[in-house]
């Protein structure tokens, strides 16, 4: 088993690869589950924000298609609990008011698609990450995951 100084070594040298495989043996000698999980979300990011969510947790999935396919409401999740709508009903509200407030005077086409871009930003903002809670029918696993970019 590889020691801390040796995981040390090779993060402060950049060998990511090496500190990884270092972390998943250690994970598998202590009992913890490791494979890989899928994250789905509308948009791009560099890193989690477990903040997002009232429970402060991050979720992820076993499978890939599910992953991909869940914040875009595919797979049993096209009618919305109405509580669920009434986020997206005033998201789309908000961000059609931003627009229509922006474009009132004549404005140069670059920042047209400017405030379109936005409109589409502030609703994955307001809607990525919310949390559906029972009728999905998903098995959960409970662990925990460990990563070799951060310093557990």
């Amino acid at each position: 088993m590889p020691s801390g100084a040796d995981y040390m070594k090779s993060v402060e040298g950049g060998d990511m690869m090496t500190a990884q495989r270092m972390v998943a043996q250690a994970a598998k000698a202590a009992g913890y589950l490791v494979g890989k999980v899928f994250h789905g979300t509308k948009r791009r990011f560099n890193a989690f924000n477990s903040e997002r969510d009232s429970t402060k947790l991050i979720y992820f999935s076993t499978g890939r298609k599910f992953a991909e396919e869940y914040p875009r409401g595919h797979g049993g999740h096209r009618n919305p609990e109405p509580d669920v709508q009434a986020r997206i009903d005033a998201a789309r509200e908000a961000s059609r008011n931003f627009v229509e407030q922006s474009l009132m005077d004549d404005l140069p086409q670059e920042t047209v698609y400017r405030i379109f871009d936005e409109e589409k930003a502030m609703q994955r903002k307001m809607l990525d990450g919310m949390t559906v809670f029972g009728g999905t029918g998903d098995h959960l696993v409970v662990n925990f995951l460990k990563s070799a970019s951060r310093r557990c």
